[in-house]
């Protein structure tokens, strides 16, 4: 985020490699509050979203095909198979 030396990112969790918009998700909160007030959102991270701000560096983005999956790995929908 060097280029943009007071930019945000927000990164919902499961996004780094496909992304849907779905309106009742928090980052749509988050992005639709930053347009109806203009106030960039806060440093936070929590089990759906990810707020990054000056001078936090995003870390590298993990290799979906090298991480656990599967109900072990907390995949709700694969709990009957």
């Amino acid at each position: 985020m060097g280029d943009v030396p007071n930019g945000h990112l927000v990164v919902r969790h499961g996004d780094d490699h496909v992304s849907f918009n779905l309106p009742d998700q928090y980052s749509t909160e988050i992005e639709n509050a930053f347009l109806r007030t203009g106030v960039l959102p806060r440093q936070s991270n929590d089990s759906s979203v990810t707020v990054y701000a000056p001078p936090m560096k995003r870390g590298p983005i993990a290799d979906p095909y090298n991480v656990p999956t599967g109900f072990l790995a907390g995949d709700v929908d694969s709990a009957w198979l």
